[in-house]
């Protein structure tokens, strides 16, 4: 049995879950509705200093002018994702973009998430589909 992490960010509703011996995903650990903001998971790099405990900076995906909290990386890409990015000042928020189940993987559609925050799709993502969480 792989271990897991319940993340102190995000109110304690994200679960994190090693699935292999190379690979840890995000999990939700209640049920939600559809438009629960789990809170901020890119910084603007003006106030990132505020943060720094928070953030990762030694990522291979940049997604200037944003810094990533830690625990993004463990968030995958889906064709049809669970979650979208929203700007709210100078920080990117995590929202579900459905009702989610106990144990459904949080997940995004990196291509649309870059389009909606107005940011460049970093070359490692531009393979990947854009469809829209509406279709």
């Amino acid at each position: 049995m792989f271990k897991k992490h319940i993340l102190n960010t995000n109110y304690g509703v994200i679960e994190k879950k090693q699935i292999s011996h190379d690979e840890e995903r995000l999990f939700c650990r209640i049920n939600l509705l559809a438009g629960f903001d789990f809170g901020p998971v890119l910084y603007h790099r003006t106030i990132s200093c505020l943060f720094e405990d928070d953030i990762y900076l030694k990522h291979d995906v940049s997604l200037e002018p944003f810094h990533r909290i830690k625990n993004f990386e463990y968030i995958n890409h889906a064709d049809t994702p669970s979650c979208i990015l929203m700007k709210k000042g100078k920080m990117v928020h995590l929202i579900s973009s459905k009702p989610l189940q106990v144990n459904e993987e949080i997940t995004l559609n990196f291509p649309l998430s870059c389009k909606e925050i107005n940011i460049p799709i970093p070359e490692k993502y531009k393979h990947l589909k854009q469809k829209s969480v509406n279709e």
